[in-house]
């Protein structure tokens, strides 16, 4: 006699059928998770009705677990319901896996992505970021405040505007050209503009950076901009200045002059205008007698320059064109800028007919351009916790090694090497503790290897070391002083004391190399060197690698 079926109210399932497939398997291996295993902050149920699940017939889920050893590990699980004809619940099929590295490394982009928003937000300079669409249309996406309030946009204005929209036609095709040049050929640039915007039209100096998508596209441009429209406008005060001299006179903001070098070398002004006192301290009545009143306050650092800038004119009767620092007798200093062009008389002295400005502030401002360029280039080559170059130079330096390797010849070898327990250290003694370490690792590094070799950061505690005109021998020799040195080393963690130990791989570069295939095999001798007890150098070459 045929048992009836009993059917079983909709929506619960089968006692023991909802068991995860991978979780019966953890259970028999003692791992436990249905039995005695954790979520973060509440237990799980072997069977556990999942609402969603039952609802939805699929669910996708990250969660943390705490193993029977007190280890808490990720876990991405994705399971699927299997229903019988009747639509009840029947069986539920899944995929469970360990993504703790991955959410790790998640968590650390996050905190670098927040880094670089502090940055943005705090930075003097103007910034903005610009999207590159698929069909080559550049979408603006972000400016940070020093941006808005140069310019008058503000954030809500600018995002998810095109240069069309936001400019008139012809400054629109000028812009999008410099994108497009800088998409083209996949590097920064830089170039000066003058745009019309609602805080007025100002001239700008930009440097425009792609940020490509790891596999070659260019996905976003990020643009750093200087204004300057005071250099600017005293550049174009000077040229037409200069283009009027005979017509301006005393109205100039620098002095117009007639300078003779006579044959013996001595030198005097035949003529200068009244602005003369405002550069040198001197008036045109002294530097007619003589130039040692223009020279004397020239700063010392820079006089010996201007005297050669001049006898190279008057030897090759080139224009002579120089910038240098004056020391007012009044006590302040300021830069001058001279421009002048010769005529040999008869006799063999030089006549000069010039014009020397007051061009401070345009250097001020040039300066301080340079300085921000520089900080812009070094975020965007040195590992900023460490200081060494970050992977993306580093691996400039190894193609740039491997290339001459090819022309040339010559021997070259690669190290990569980890602190040991990098995350056993973070655990027990914290994170700034960890970047101590890093730290007093590069510190090391740079006491004990030559100054042709580059230490860079690949990332984490991983770094690698570009040794050039090398062998083999030389560099487990050098490999060996350097992890010998960090096993001496103390690291200060605040109240306890932290002693570190580094694992290195050595290879010798091939000239059929390519970064990533050295990378490889440096990479492979690092992880035999862990796998034989860590604390120790494994070269390619070695017997224990073989």
């Amino acid at each position: 006699m045929r048992q009836e079926r009993v059917r079983r109210p909709a929506g619960r399932p089968r006692p023991g059928r909802l068991c995860h497939p991978r979780l019966r398997r953890e259970r028999g291996r003692q791992c436990a998770l249905p039995q005695s295993g954790r979520r973060c902050g509440r237990p799980v149920r072997a069977f556990e009705e999942d609402a969603r699940l039952l609802q939805q017939g699929e669910v996708d889920r990250r969660y943390r677990i705490l193993r029977p050893g007190g280890e808490t590990v990720w876990i991405y699980d994705r399971a699927w319901l299997m229903r019988d004809s009747d639509g009840q619940p029947l069986r539920l099929f899944g995929i469970a896996r360990e993504v703790t590295s991955e959410m790790l490394e998640r968590q650390r982009l996050n905190s670098t992505l927040q880094l670089h928003r502090r940055f943005l937000e705090s930075a003097l300079d103007p910034i903005f970021v610009v999207k590159v669409e698929s069909d080559d249309t550049f979408v603006f996406r972000y400016n940070n405040p020093a941006h808005r309030q140069q310019t008058g946009i503000s954030l809500e204005m600018i995002r998810h505007q095109t240069p069309d929209a936001l400019l008139d036609k012809a400054q629109a095709a000028a812009v999008k050209a410099h994108y497009r040049e800088c998409v083209q050929l996949k590097r920064p640039i830089q170039y000066e503009e003058r745009l019309a915007l609602p805080a007025g039209a100002r001239d700008w100096q930009t440097l425009l950076v792609p940020v490509d998508d790891g596999a070659g596209r260019i996905i976003e441009l990020v643009g750093m901009a200087r204004d300057i429209t005071p250099l600017k406008e005293a550049e174009r005060a000077s040229r037409e200045a200069f283009d009027a001299l005979d017509q301006l006179g005393q109205q100039l903001p620098g002095f117009i002059y007639q300078y003779l070098l006579s044959p013996s070398g001595e030198g005097r002004f035949l003529y200068a205008s009244r602005r003369s006192i405002a550069i040198y301290g001197a008036t045109p009545d002294e530097l007619a007698r003589s130039d040692t009143a223009a020279f004397n306050v020239i700063h010392p650092d820079d006089r010996e320059s201007v005297r050669a800038a001049v006898e190279v004119s008057a030897a090759t009767l080139s224009h002579w064109h120089c910038e240098y620092r004056v020391r007012h007798p009044r006590g302040h200093e300021l830069w001058a800028e001279g421009l002048a062009t010769p005529e040999r008389l008869e006799g063999g002295s030089v006549l000069w007919h010039g014009y020397i400005a007051d061009v401070s502030e345009r250097k001020r401002l040039q300066l301080e351009l340079e300085a921000s360029e520089a900080r812009f280039r070094r975020l965007a080559t040195v590992d900023m916790l460490t200081g060494v170059p970050n992977r993306r130079y580093f691996i400039d330096c190894l193609e740039d090694e491997l290339a001459r390797m090819k022309r040339h010849g010559g021997k070259a070898c690669l190290v990569m090497f980890d602190a040991d327990h990098f995350k056993r250290i973070n655990d027990t003694f914290g994170h700034a503790a960890g970047d101590q370490v890093l730290k007093a690792l590069v510190h090391v590094g740079e006491q004990w290897l030559r100054g042709s070799d580059v230490l860079g950061r690949l990332g984490g505690e991983e770094f690698a070391i570009l040794m050039p005109e090398t062998d083999y021998q030389g560099a487990l020799a050098l490999s060996e002083r350097f992890r010998r040195a960090v096993a001496d080393l103390l690291v200060d963690a605040g109240e306890r004391v932290v002693q570190v130990t580094v694992s290195l791989g050595v290879v010798a570069l091939r000239a059929q190399d390519s970064p990533d295939s050295a990378l490889e095999r440096a990479d492979r001798m690092l992880y035999r060197a862990k796998a034989l007890g860590r604390n120790r150098t494994c070269g390619e070459r070695d017997r224990a690698s073989e």
